[in-house]
């Protein structure tokens, strides 16, 4: 082959590898874009309920309220509005400073979700508590235990890691007194498909270099 006859083959094996190598770079590039968009919408899922919402002074917690995308209701036990007292305020607290606080609260979300933690403070005396995670009405996990009168509030770590869609949170008090939750921590469990467009962007991306790789190969030989 002479001089001008490579120059020109050259230029022609240039002007084919080029655009094929520019497209499956762009195919590479947005693929693992919208791998790491749908990564990053699945793994940022998690929410403190602080109960910021609330204004009301010693006012009855709402039948219904909602923050972010889970609610919060009472089922059971006078629940108020604590403006005073909480991790940071305001709080939510059930009182009787003639007999023994009780309470429940229950916590739904638009799907699966995980318990993660919540803070409890028993005022005046010891209080009792027990959180259970429900999935479809099956019980999924329980905690209980007791907690002493501090003054401030502790963290209640979830035992479990598995999906559940209803929370339950009671509490009663071993006399006279009251008891404030706050930071009722969860996180939404992703929905099945955005794992699924998540491992095909990946497939995507790896069929799109072993396309690349070949394509080189064959430019080569």
């Amino acid at each position: 082959m002479n001089t001008s006859s490579l120059h020109h083959f050259r230029q022609a094996r240039a002007a084919i590898s080029f655009p094929i190598s520019r497209t499956i770079t762009h195919a590479i590039t947005h693929a693992l874009l919208a791998t790491l968009g749908l990564s990053a919408a699945c793994a940022a899922q998690a929410t403190v309920i602080t109960f910021d919402g609330l204004i009301g002074l010693a006012e009855p917690l709402p039948p219904a309220y909602t923050e972010g995308d889970f609610t919060v209701t009472p089922t059971g036990g006078n629940w108020l509005q604590a403006q005073t007292f909480g991790a940071p305020v305001p709080s939510v607290y059930v009182a009787d400073f003639h007999g023994a606080p009780f309470g429940g609260l229950s916590v739904t979300g638009p799907g699966l979700f995980t318990f993660d933690a919540l803070d409890l403070a028993p005022g005046l005396s010891a209080a009792g508590y027990e959180v259970r995670g429900y999935k479809g009405g099956l019980q999924q996990f329980s905690l209980s235990g007791n907690e002493l009168n501090t003054g401030a509030f502790h963290t209640l770590l979830s035992p479990s890691r598995l999906a559940i869609d209803t929370l339950s949170i009671d509490v009663s008090g071993a006399g006279p007194g009251s008891i404030n939750v706050d930071n009722i921590q969860v996180s939404a469990v992703p929905e099945p498909q955005a794992w699924s467009l998540a491992l095909v962007g990946l497939a995507m991306a790896g069929l799109a270099a072993r396309r690349h790789g070949h394509l080189n190969g064959r430019h080569k030989g």
